[in-house]
């Protein structure tokens, strides 16, 4: 009978609706991210929140008929002091200084411990939160981890190396209400 209540409590408090903003279709809203209750988040120079850092990756579509296609993928990530980085996935078209700031994104949260970042994000087609983990070195950064946001949420090992680049993402970040 212990056991069950715990159960049921367990499920209850893990299983929370997420809130949408009102102004930016599918993006949470602060407070239901863990990390952006963070008081503190640990802020970093070994980040540089003057220009983003871009991964480059390929995916493979098949078809029904047995069709493969190759695609080249661009994602990116665009940190600012405040804890709030613009990460941006899946992106056909190359980044450059000039569609920077016309590339979709959601915004997630950051949070810095020594030379480790943990980045908060949320998954729209699993509709659940994620925390991934990266080591942050001078000119790139490499996630190689990540894990499901609830009780008993599984894990993966990730290689993403997102690579400093020259590119200016010089527009502030502001929560969307």
């Amino acid at each position: 009978m212990v056991y069950s209540c715990l159960a049921l409590i367990l499920i209850l408090t893990s299983c929370n609706p997420v809130k949408y903003s009102k102004t930016v279709p599918g993006q949470p809203d602060a407070d239901s991210y863990s990390l952006g209750k963070s008081v503190d988040f640990g802020y970093s120079n070994s980040i540089d929140t003057s220009v983003i850092y871009i991964y480059y990756g390929e995916l493979v579509f098949t078809t029904r008929s047995g069709k493969s296609e190759k695609v080249n993928t661009y994602d990116f990530l665009a940190f600012k002091s405040n804890g709030i980085v613009l990460f941006s996935r899946f992106s056909r078209v190359p980044v450059t200084n000039e569609n920077v700031q016309t590339i979709g994104g959601q915004y997630c949260y950051y949070k810095v411990i020594d030379d480790e970042l943990v980045l908060e994000m949320y998954d729209y087609s699993l509709k659940s939160f994620f925390l991934m983990y990266a080591k942050i070195y001078e000119d790139r950064i490499v996630f190689y981890k990540d894990r499901v946001r609830r009780f008993a949420g599984g894990k993966s090992k990730l290689n993403m190396r997102f690579n400093k680049s020259a590119i200016r993402y010089p527009t502030s970040l502001i929560w969307p209400l």
